[in-house]
């Protein structure tokens, strides 16, 4: 499913943060969504995911706006996994996973099997297979997760969106996740959309990027075009090094300013 922004404005009270923005994101895409903290990345999502009432602008879904899709209908097709989840109720894992299902089915009806099945396919894929029983709120930050990327994964949705959704898992899991995502994108055609801090990450796996900056998007389209050292010191603010690997992905390393001495 393609998504396409156009002219849209968002502020919090007098705070513009995002001034006009125009972007389009193909139908079977890894994008990455970056930008410095604060920039509007959230923002956005927000806007695409219907979360927040889109006031200025257009933002539409395979042609249609993004006004007209209720939240139900949605779910149906669009996945959330933001970065962090507070769950105080003791419901184990797998009906947590299971939640992720609500949007398929009847009012007052039972989950079929065919909806079980799908929840322990996608707790094998996140590898939360063996927390299936235990509550939730009994896991760690990174194991649960690990559950709420299952659950989303469980609405087989259209469009998954990430926003920053792997801060708080380790290397194995960061990188087994992001790579399983990439091949349902590839395999499934799933538009995936992920706001992520980390641009080594980005450069391995994404299909394009979005950078956010100064409320604007300051550079769009491929990995090569856009992770240069010039669009990332402009957005970022701070001097880097870019440099191409033998297997043609790009690595940047942050040059380490002098640090003046301090005395106490």
């Amino acid at each position: 499913m393609d998504i396409v922004g156009k002219k849209i404005e968002f502020s919090y009270g007098s705070k513009k943060v995002l001034d006009e923005v125009d972007f389009k994101i193909g139908h079977g895409k890894f994008v990455g969504l970056l930008g410095p903290n604060g920039c509007g990345k959230t923002t956005l999502i927000g806007l695409i995911s219907g979360t927040h009432d889109l006031k200025y602008g257009e933002i539409t879904i395979s042609g249609t706006s993004v006004r007209n899709i209720s939240a139900r209908d949605m779910a149906k097709f669009l996945a959330v996994v933001p970065q962090s989840n507070t769950i105080s109720f003791p419901f184990t894992s797998l009906e947590i996973v299971m939640m992720g299902r609500y949007p398929f089915k009847e009012r007052f009806s039972k989950f079929l099997d065919k909806d079980i099945e799908i929840c322990l396919k996608c707790m094998s894929v996140t590898d939360t297979l063996q927390f299936a029983k235990r509550p939730v709120n009994m896991l760690s930050g990174g194991e649960r997760q690990r559950v709420i990327l299952a659950r989303a994964l469980a609405q087989q949705p259209k469009i998954l969106i990430l926003d920053e959704a792997t801060s708080n898992l380790d290397i194995r899991h960061t990188t087994s996740f992001l790579a399983t995502v990439k091949e349902l994108s590839r395999v499934n055609g799933i538009t995936v959309i992920s706001a992520m801090h980390d641009l080594n990450l980005a450069s391995m796996f994404c299909d394009e990027i979005l950078m956010i900056g100064n409320s604007r998007i300051l550079a769009s389209g491929s990995v090569d075009h856009v992770l240069t050292k010039e669009n990332i010191e402009l957005a970022y603010k701070t001097p880097v090094k870019v440099k191409r690997q033998d297997d043609g992905k790009i690595s940047v390393h942050l040059e380490i300013p002098a640090l003046k001495s301090l005395v106490l």
